[in-house]
């Protein structure tokens, strides 16, 4: 039988297979293999035909499998975790059951608030409406990225910038400059030899790349400078087809990381990702409560210098410094903050009776809350959304910053919406703290992977109160 394990950690690739090879005597490696989107396209062409002729029993793919990709005769779906909308889901659990034969799914639900949600309400599965689709079609990133494609089916032409965007045409002219386009009697086509839609990135606006070399086996992979960042530094543990490899060197140069194939390795690794934000630009201000919400532009510089060692078990080393950092990411975005004024914290919320360390561990708690629920509201991975929490004058006054934004570069247009539907997000996360059933916070309410220390469940619940109890 066919079947198929989805969404699944990297991290978890190698033990899951391991486990499985020591479960079954035959040859596993022929009839279980490991998927994403990172492999080369020849190796994953080649899954894809032994996947389908059955040659391969069981896949375990990240969502690389969701779409795109026509594979029938599936007998059976396990998710092991909620892929983070409703749309991914029914892509995934759509892969089985298009024979005539039975077919069955699983979700397996996990701690996070969104899951918890769920839990509590499986009818939303069935019942709810699916997530409001949002794109920023006046992010010029997104806006070139697709009109190379729109060149390669049809002509550019002065209708289209009616069509699709008023300024069309003038990026068409800008892409002739740099020879992806040509300007002819019907239109602006497409010149280039590579097909455009290899270079669209749908999940981040980040378009440098580096390319992982193995002595051992040549190239492994191709990933960006964001995810090369937190999963291919020095001294990461990289996964590839279920080996480990142990990351050596970068080569910033020249674009090339080096790994070395390690698969006595115990660990994985976990990134200590630094964030300062820049420049905060309102446009759009609204009142919540006691708070103020703002959107508009900002602008976010990312990087990384220290690195946790994750043994398998409950060992946790404590953070190693990498040597040879890698270079910051800086990017122009959109994204929304709520403010809340020092004086109002301190004399409404909290009458003066805590100190700024607890507050700021309040408030870290509400921006996780919020930040795991907007993909409840909106189509989006919950990585879509950066996060920060600050103290001081950053725009609007002295205060507390409350900060989201899109990681995708000039916008993606998920913050914008999250800023409208704010009180339902705020007043969600209330209800979903409230209810919760720990006594300092948990993962299934204020705490969040890589976000879990120094949150504090009461006075998010205290400041969430005061940003509601106005609405």
């Amino acid at each position: 039988k066919l079947g198929m394990l989805g969404d699944v950690d990297k991290e978890y690739e190698k033990k899951r297979i391991s486990n499985l090879k020591k479960k079954y005597k035959e040859d596993v490696d022929r009839i279980i293999s490991s998927y994403r989107s990172g492999y080369l396209p020849d190796e994953r062409k080649e899954i894809e035909k032994r996947f389908k002729r059955g040659e391969i029993k069981c896949l375990i793919s990240t969502n690389a499998m969701e779409v795109g990709v026509d594979i029938g005769k599936l007998d059976a779906v396990i998710c092991t975790t909620y892929p983070g909308s409703l749309m991914s889901l029914f892509q995934q659990v759509g892969r089985a059951g298009r024979s005539k034969d039975l077919s069955i799914t699983t979700v397996m639900l996990w701690d996070s608030p969104i899951e918890r949600y769920f839990e509590e309400h499986p009818e939303y599965f069935t019942s709810g409406s699916v997530e409001h689709a949002v794109i920023n079609g006046d992010n010029e990133h997104v806006l070139i990225d697709h009109l190379l494609c729109a060149s390669k089916e049809l002509p550019i032409r002065e209708v289209d910038n009616e069509l699709i965007h008023p300024l069309t045409v003038k990026f068409a002219e800008v892409l002739c400059d740099v020879g992806y386009l040509k300007k002819t009697a019907g239109g602006y086509i497409y010149t280039d030899i590579e097909d455009p839609i290899v270079n669209v990135n749908l999940s981040g606006g980040c378009k440098s790349e580096y390319v992982i070399i193995s002595p051992q086996e040549g190239v492994l992979e191709k990933i960006d400078h964001i995810h090369a960042m937190s999963e291919a530094h020095e001294g990461a543990v990289f996964l590839h087809n279920g080996d480990k490899y142990l990351i050596t060197r970068w080569d910033e140069e020249n674009s090339v990381i080096y790994a070395k194939k390690d698969n006595t390795l115990k660990q994985i690794t976990q990134p200590i990702i630094n964030y300062k934000i820049s420049d905060l630009k309102p446009s759009l201000i609204k009142e919540c409560g006691v708070g103020i919400v703002n959107y508009g532009d900002l602008i976010v510089s990312q990087g990384i210098d220290k690195y946790y060692l994750i043994y398998y078990g409950t060992k946790v080393d404590d953070a190693k410094e990498i040597p040879n950092p890698p270079p910051s990411f800086k990017y122009e975005t959109k994204g929304f903050w709520i403010y809340i004024p020092d004086n109002v914290m301190m004399d409404e919320i909290f009458n003066r009776d805590e100190d700024n360390k607890r507050i700021m561990a309040g408030v870290k708690g509400v921006v996780n809350v919020i930040h795991s629920l907007i993909p409840l509201k909106i189509l989006c991975d919950k990585m879509d959304v950066g996060v920060s929490e600050l103290w001081g004058n950053f725009g609007c006054g002295f205060g507390y910053y409350l900060i989201f934004w899109d990681t995708y570069e000039g916008g993606s247009g998920v913050c914008e919406k999250s800023w409208e539907c704010i009180q339902e997000l705020i007043r969600d996360g209330y209800d979903l703290i409230k209810n919760c059933n720990c006594d300092e916070g948990c993962m299934s309410c204020v705490k969040s992977w890589g976000r879990d220390e120094d949150v504090n469940k009461y006075m998010a619940k205290k400041i969430l109160y005061h940003l509601i109890k106005t609405i």
